[in-house]
């Protein structure tokens, strides 16, 4: 699964789409809060509807392959900024 061509634009989607989702866990009630749900619910739809899904049924795990990509990504991220 991991030789699979998955667009770039759709990994950073999701990468920001995780990172919205850790921000909402870190931030009290309020008005961010409310900001940052409906941020989290425009990306969850880009990644849901972007083209690379349109006309073809995804292979098994393909979404979880993108899902896992934008986690090593923002590993990788955070290893970089430690050093």
């Amino acid at each position: 699964m991991g030789t699979q061509t998955i667009p770039d634009d759709l990994v950073r989607t999701q990468v920001d789409a995780l990172r919205t989702y850790e921000a909402l866990a870190r931030t009290a009630n309020g008005r961010s809060r409310t900001a940052l749900r409906r941020l989290l619910v425009q990306l969850t739809a880009r990644v849901d509807a972007h083209p690379h899904w349109q006309g073809r049924t995804p292979p098994p795990g393909a979404r979880f392959e993108v899902r896992r990509r934008a986690r090593d990504r923002i590993a990788g991220a955070r290893e970089t900024a430690r050093t």
